[in-house]
C-alpha cells in the first residue's frame, strides 16, 4: 500500500485563440517540468476533463499575437482551478479519498 498527495486540476474557463494543431496559442501541461512527459495542449472554447496526476504540474501558456494590437483575433485567456488530494495505492490502482 502507498499513500501519497496528488492534485486535480480543473479548467473553469478556456477561450484561447484556436490553430491547427494548437501550434499559435496554447496551454502546454507537463509532468514535473518543461522537459517533462506531455500531459496536453489546449486551446479553443472547450475546456478539458480534470487532469489527476501525482507530483508536480508543469504549466505553460504562450500567445503569439502582440498584446498591443487589438485590431487582432484574441481570446480572454483561461480560469484553472486545483485541488489537493490524498490518495492509496492498492494494487498499482488509485484510490481517491
Amino acid at each position: 500500500m502507498l499513500l501519497g498527495n496528488a492534485i486535480i486540476l480543473t479548467f473553469e474557463k478556456i477561450d484561447v485563440v484556436e490553430s491547427e494543431n494548437c501550434n499559435e496559442d496554447f496551454i502546454e501541461i507537463r509532468n514535473k517540468d518543461r522537459k517533462g512527459k506531455l500531459i496536453g495542449i489546449y486551446c479553443g472554447l472547450s475546456p478539458p476533463k480534470d487532469i489527476r496526476h501525482i507530483g508536480a504540474l508543469w504549466l505553460y501558456f504562450k500567445s503569439v499575437k502582440p498584446l498591443y494590437n487589438i485590431s487582432l483575433i484574441t481570446g480572454k485567456g483561461f480560469l484553472v482551478s486545483y485541488e489537493l488530494r490524498k490518495y492509496i495505492s492498492l494494487n498499482k490502482r488509485l484510490h481517491w479519498k
